[in-house]
């Protein structure tokens, strides 16, 4: 309330807009089909797409190209600046999709994990593919291997990761996936109809909207199985992350360091018999 020099009284009042925070982050575990277990950004399932579970790894989304599955993602994805999976891919044909976020043949953006150069290549556009700002791996994405592939967007540069490691960086990509306005966003389905479905597993699809830094990226975690009186514990078995170690602990102090019994679907795992009730393990990366 404010007062003049006579004395008057008025109120004055003013709307002031709600501030909301737009950073976002999505996760598929393929748990439950596409069902996005952070925000809800859940996606559909197309021609028989199905999630399933492999021993030791837990549940993948698996595409089979020669039934052309595939799966959809809202369009709140699109203005994603960060994505990551695990892939396995069982074919060898060139131009299928990891993701294909886009409105038509002229504006989207794409991971495929054989570009005609025999590389793994990140693209994106708003004019077709004459015009594709475009960073690819130095060397080719393997079969039959569970390889994490991650493509960080700044709206200068587009980073590409393979297991953890920055192998790729063009620092001329003056593009954003929101950019191409994003109104059919694919899992494993390019926007080209030519082009052939991807044939292969998915596994731990995280997107958010900002450009993470590398350690965010959710490369490996520690799963389990329990079938008593054994507790098997598995991880991502990559190459380069030799310094990845398991520890048991016993009431949160430091422990025994435990090395992998054997590897299965692209795990390390290790097989125990616990004796201690009050018993930890716990992933640490090595300095």
């Amino acid at each position: 309330v404010a007062k003049d020099k006579l004395a008057r009284a008025s109120t004055n009042s003013v709307v002031l807009p709600l501030t909301t925070n737009h950073y976002w982050t999505a996760f598929y575990p393929f748990d439950e089909g596409a069902k996005e277990i952070i925000n809800g950004y859940n996606g559909t399932l197309y021609r028989g797409a199905y999630s399933t579970n492999l021993i030791y790894r837990g549940h993948v989304l698996r595409l089979n190209s020669a039934f052309l599955q595939y799966a959809a993602l809202p369009m709140t994805v699109s203005q994603m600046k960060t994505f990551s999976a695990w892939i396995n891919r069982l074919s060898t044909q060139t131009w299928e999709r990891i993701i294909d976020f886009g409105s038509n043949t002229t504006r989207y953006t794409y991971i495929t994990p054989l570009a005609s150069s025999g590389k793994i290549r990140v693209a994106a556009t708003i004019n077709g593919p004459g015009e594709e700002y475009a960073v690819e791996s130095p060397s080719p994405c393997p079969t039959n291997k569970w390889v994490h592939i991650a493509a960080i967007f700044t709206g200068r540069e587009a980073l590409l990761y393979i297991d953890g490691e920055l192998v790729a960086v063009n620092n001329a990509f003056y593009l954003l996936p929101e950019d191409t306005k994003g109104l059919r966003n694919y899992l494993g389905r390019s926007q080209f109809v030519a082009d052939p479905y991807y044939n292969g597993f998915l596994d731990s699809v995280f997107l958010c909207s900002f450009p993470a830094s590398s350690y965010m990226l959710p490369i490996s975690n520690l799963k389990y199985l329990w079938s008593p009186p054994t507790l098997f514990l598995s991880w991502e078995a990559i190459d380069n992350f030799a310094l990845l170690r398991l520890e048991s602990l016993g009431a949160l102090e430091n422990g025994t360091v435990m090395f992998p019994t054997f590897d299965s679907n692209g795990m390390h795992v290790i097989k125990i018999t616990p004796t201690n009730h009050a018993e930890f393990f716990r992933l640490v990366r090595l300095n």
